[in-house]
């Protein structure tokens, strides 16, 4: 949990680059889909589009999970985990 915060927004802001590029690229899919007229780039842009969908939900699950408050709880978690495996190990 020694990460800087600066990494796990980098992190966050490559997901939401991952998600946009999904978009992006279902977009032009069906754009030119349309022109073309084409029936088997429809598979594409669905799972481009379900990708997008998923990647955005995991986006906003990390978000909240790298908020401050989850972090130090989570620090002070890890802290008690420690100390509990200390003291039944008897390390002083």
């Amino acid at each position: 949990m020694a990460a800087h915060p600066k990494d796990l927004y980098l992190y966050l802001f490559q997901v939401a680059f991952v998600v946009f590029l999904c978009v992006s690229a279902a977009e032009c899919l069906l754009f030119w889909n349309l022109k073309q007229a084409l029936p088997g780039i429809l598979a594409a842009i669905l799972i481009l589009l379900v990708l997008s969908l998923i990647l955005s939900i995991f986006a906003i699950s990390e978000a909240h999970n790298l908020s401050a408050k989850n972090i130090e709880q989570t620090k002070v978690k890890l802290q008690n985990t420690i100390d509990e495996a200390k003291s039944k190990l008897n390390v002083p």
